[in-house]
């Protein structure tokens, strides 16, 4: 086979290349980089109706096609609110928010760490009156972006997932540590707790920790699994620790 290497051909090449390299370097300066510019063009899609203005500032790194069309109709939905725009503000969200979830033979996580929620509020004519919608968002390299869920299937053969649980109650529950760890579709997760109850899906729970720095305090721990509670500890007075470890 020949090749044709002629001048002419040359800067042809020269010039493909060059428009290739520099279209990206446009688009990726017209992200946002601001949380002003961020709002504006949040705002400016939504006021458009227009989807795919939601899309380019959707960051979809690793998620797969079934993903992204999840993600592509989560933005149709909300161009497609009829309601005015009343309000849009931003919320941050606490640092080391968890967003990833293990259930049911599937991890779901964001495809960045959110660090926020763009939060609308509308106003509407209809039935329901006002209504809201909150979006998480991140900054990767110095852009805004809004994320969404990606989905990875781990394989797991073993007993479906059953809701599980705890629950810390008494005087003094809401300025408690709780340390959790639990197993989910044979995942170990461990996390501290913000809230003093809380149920989600996994195998079973592994132990949970509670410690009271307060004189003041006078709270039980319980754990529940499918609604049953199945340990339920001595209450505590004052400083000290309540435990749970699941036998064998």
């Amino acid at each position: 086979m020949l090749f044709d290497v002629s001048l002419n051909n040359m800067k042809t090449l020269i010039r493909a290349s060059a428009l290739f390299i520099i279209l990206p370097a446009i688009a990726l300066a017209e992200l946002p980089r601001t949380e002003t510019d961020f709002i504006s063009q949040f705002r400016e899609a939504l006021s458009s109706r227009d989807a795919t203005k939601m899309d380019a500032l959707t960051y979809r790194q690793g998620m797969s096609e079934q993903d992204t069309a999840m993600s592509t109709r989560s933005n149709q939905r909300l161009a497609q609110f009829r309601g005015e725009i009343k309000d849009i503000a931003i919320r941050l969200l606490p640092e080391k928010f968890e967003t990833t979830t293990v259930a049911n033979g599937r991890k779901i996580e964001m495809t960045g760490a959110p660090i926020g929620l763009i939060e609308v509020e509308f106003t509407s004519d209809g039935p329901m009156g006002a209504s809201a919608s909150s979006t998480p968002f991140t900054v990767i390299d110095g852009a805004y972006y809004i994320v969404g869920p990606k989905i990875s299937d781990l394989g797991w053969k073993g007993p479906p997932d059953k809701n599980i649980g705890f629950m810390v109650v008494g005087q003094g529950a809401d300025k408690a540590q709780i340390d959790v760890a639990w197993n989910a579709s044979g995942i170990d997760l461990s996390r501290t707790f913000p809230e003093t109850s809380s149920t989600f899906w996994g195998q079973y729970i592994d132990s949970v920790t509670v410690t009271s720095d307060s004189e003041d305090a006078a709270f039980k721990l319980m754990i529940v699994e499918d609604g049953i509670t199945i340990f339920t500890s001595e209450p505590i007075n004052g400083k000290g620790t309540l435990e749970y470890k699941r036998k064998g």
